[in-house]
């Protein structure tokens, strides 16, 4: 359970003065990753084609520009020039909170902690998908990631011997 907490006031006047595009990517990123693994599987993403959005992180000074093209979250490097369709604003206690799913959206959205500011429709569209997303550990197996799920054999996988810990068990 995450709490609801703001930081302090300095993380946003710093976070204000950064560059801003490299949360941009790590929001692309993560969100083409969480595609990939299906979490977005019950998703019509066709809806948000070509739309620009914003997430603003109140109390960090954060603000992540992207858009959703051919089938990717791409980052908009020149947000200065984009006509945003749909900005996410809240704290990063909220956007915490609606990523581990200790919070649904639609309970953020109606407590003002989620706002959704932008076209009528395509709010309504979003709000629906978040409503319905499904936050749940994929079979990273499936994936060919087998080996990170037991410590041992990820460290025999890498090929790194520790004194004191026995590969062996990872052999099996």
């Amino acid at each position: 359970m995450i709490p609801d907490f703001t930081l302090p006031p300095i993380f946003a006047t710093i976070g204000e003065k950064l560059p801003q595009f490299p949360h941009g990517l790590m929001l692309c990123a993560a969100l083409n990753i969480a595609n990939k693994l299906q979490l977005l599987a019950n998703q019509d993403l066709t809806k948000l084609e070509n739309k620009n959005f914003c997430v603003k992180a109140t109390d960090s000074g954060g603000n992540a520009f992207f858009t959703y093209k051919n089938g990717f979250f791409t980052p908009i490097f020149n947000y200065a020039n984009s006509k945003i369709d749909l900005t996410f604003v809240a704290k990063f206690s909220t956007y915490l909170q609606l990523l581990t799913h200790s919070e649904n959206a639609n309970t953020l959205i109606f407590n003002r902690s989620l706002i959704l500011q932008g076209d009528e429709d395509l709010v309504n569209i979003v709000k629906q998908m978040l409503d319905s997303v499904e936050f749940k550990l994929p079979d990273l197996q499936k994936f060919g990631f087998a080996n990170t799920l037991n410590p041992l054999k990820f460290m025999n996988f890498l090929n790194i011997n520790l004194p004191g810990f026995s590969n062996s068990s990872a052999q099996k």
